[in-house]
């Protein structure tokens, strides 16, 4: 986009700061330069509606991702003017489904779910009650690690950010890993080998994790789908608030 100045990055970071925890993911990876992240108009942000587009590496079975902001009105008939023959996985709020539906012709694969610790519980000091831990633990391994997970945006912090493993036999059967790190937040991905879902572990590994996120200071985030029930079972253990529902359409502007 040659009509992008530092000026016009500059004005997108300072949008997705103002939207910090509904747009995380395009944070974090704008700022640390992970992926490529471009606001469609380039100029958007001052207009006041658009999309952020997510470019991922689709040969390695990632989606491109598409985030509006605005009227939806205003914003629905841009997706005319997404490239040409690229897969977009357009995110949108669930009020403006039916009209983004209408254009594009296509249904809603599923909805995903941002949950959030909320900004109560994220401001005290996390108790756990290891003693009970015990026999709750036999036969697996806990591992901890604080991994070198630096936000560009976020350097007078420390560096290190969770994960965290519980191992059978010397195999990882469950984890909990920061994907998307900002300045007030930290989201993070779970997983369980389906044998041992619905067993607590996630949501055991997933408590300790967020302990630590609140000794950052910080509020964790977790996206779950709406089909992910095992998922969404965690959330609500630990009591974690719904912050925004966004329903995912696959969308591919002709050639």
């Amino acid at each position: 986009m040659s009509d992008v100045t530092a000026s016009t990055v500059q004005e997108w970071i300072l949008f997705l700061e103002a939207n910090e925890f509904s747009f995380n993911e395009e944070l974090h990876n704008l700022r640390s330069e992970k992926k490529r992240i471009e606001c469609l108009p380039f100029d958007g942000v001052s207009k006041k509606h658009g999309w952020f587009l997510t470019y991922c590496d689709v040969s390695a079975g990632e989606w491109n991702l598409a985030h509006p902001f605005g009227y939806v009105d205003s914003y629905a008939p841009l997706v005319r003017a997404f490239p040409s023959g690229e897969t977009f996985h357009l995110l949108v709020p669930k009020n403006d489904l039916s009209r983004i539906e209408s254009i594009v012709g296509t249904d809603a694969s599923e909805d995903l779910i941002w949950f959030i610790d909320s900004i109560e519980a994220s401001n005290q000091e996390a108790r756990i009650d290891e003693g009970k831990d015990f026999e709750f633990l036999s036969g697996y391994d806990f591992r901890f690690f604080d991994v070198d997970f630096q936000a560009a945006d976020d350097r007078t912090s420390p560096p290190y950010f969770p994960r965290a493993y519980l191992l059978e036999n010397n195999s990882v059967v469950s984890m909990v890993k920061a994907t998307h790190v900002t300045k007030n937040s930290v989201e993070v991905y779970i997983e369980t080998v389906p044998r041992l879902r619905d067993k607590g572990l996630g949501a055991w590994l997933l408590e300790r994790v967020r302990a630590r996120i609140r000794l950052m200071k910080k509020r964790m985030i977790y996206v779950v789908s709406s089909h992910n029930f095992p998922s969404l079972r965690v959330a609500e253990k630990l009591g974690l608030a719904r912050m925004q529902i966004l329903s995912r359409i696959a969308f591919t502007k002709a050639l």
